[in-house]
């Protein structure tokens, strides 16, 4: 699997998107919603750091009038390899802890997503941004309400899915995914389909443990 990372040097703002492939096409796409985002705020991107894999004609055309700094063959840019090594290390501990033999690529970009919202949850170690956090400056959003019950990534549950005027199920067995509000919302992979949804309502369901030998 690929995503494309990125991190704002001024505001420690962090997104990852996932990459069906490597394209010159899909590439251009993310960097455009990147600019969207921040040209809604007013927030004007001078230059832009990449590795070999942004060294395109295309690439460069597209994201004028921003600058595109390419490093050398064989070299990285440190501030977004140490983000990239960061995110890898969160998703490695949470990866581990799960009792769960393969993970599908709807688990593992809702581990992205989730692990993209928490660190941007807390204040980045900048004097730029103060004690505000690069979600209240970006998105808007206020603190975490960690008084709030929540349902942790990879937990099994019934996920309430709709009222219908049949005798259809109104749960589905699902994998709980990332947080998609802060109002209880939560996206889930059901266990059916393997498809996301989402819910608010769920019932998290013990589950025992699988002995890997």
């Amino acid at each position: 699997m690929v995503f494309l990372v990125s991190i704002t040097e001024s505001l420690q703002y962090i997104t990852i998107y996932y990459l069906e492939n490597k394209t010159k096409g899909n590439i251009i796409k993310i960097l455009n919603k990147i600019k969207k985002l921040y040209k809604s705020l007013q927030f004007v991107i001078t230059n832009i750091y990449a590795d070999n894999e942004f060294d395109s004609d295309d690439i460069v055309t597209a994201t004028r009038p921003s600058r595109v700094h390419i490093c050398a063959a064989h070299e990285h840019v440190p501030k977004i390899e140490r983000c990239i090594r960061t995110n890898k290390e969160w998703g490695r501990t949470m990866w581990h802890s799960l009792p769960y033999l393969m993970h599908t690529i709807c688990m593992t970009t809702g581990l992205a997503n989730g692990i993209q919202q928490w660190i941007n949850a807390f204040p980045a170690s900048v004097d730029v941004t103060g004690p505000f956090s690069p979600t209240n400056i970006v998105d808007g959003a206020t603190n975490p309400d960690c008084t709030r019950k929540r349902i942790v990534y990879g937990a099994y549950a019934h996920a309430y899915t709709g009222t219908s005027n049949n005798m259809h199920a109104r749960s589905a067995q699902a994998i709980a995914l990332n947080e998609s509000n802060s109002f209880d919302g939560q996206y889930f992979m059901s266990l059916e389909t393997g498809r996301r949804f989402h819910s608010k309502k769920q019932r998290p369901i013990m589950h025992c443990s699988f002995l890997r030998i």
